[in-house]
């Protein structure tokens, strides 16, 4: 199997987890441009869960699984 542009199983659980997230986030905002209101809390908790998810995808492309 050559190596380069193959899509592994990992790599295809972290697109599906990203298309997770961002369909969250995307919920969000709709709810949030609905109510007209902003909430920090809950734009914070989603900038962590971002920032939790590419340190995971880069721990996955450093130990190369």
């Amino acid at each position: 199997m050559k190596k380069g542009n193959t899509i592994t199983e990992n790599d295809r659980c972290a697109f599906i987890f990203l298309a997770f997230l961002i369909s969250m986030w995307m919920m969000v905002f709709t709810v949030m441009y609905v109510t007209n209101s902003v909430l920090p809390e809950v734009a914070a908790i989603g900038t962590l869960i971002m920032a939790k998810y590419y340190e995971f995808v880069l721990e996955i492309k450093k130990e190369g699984l």
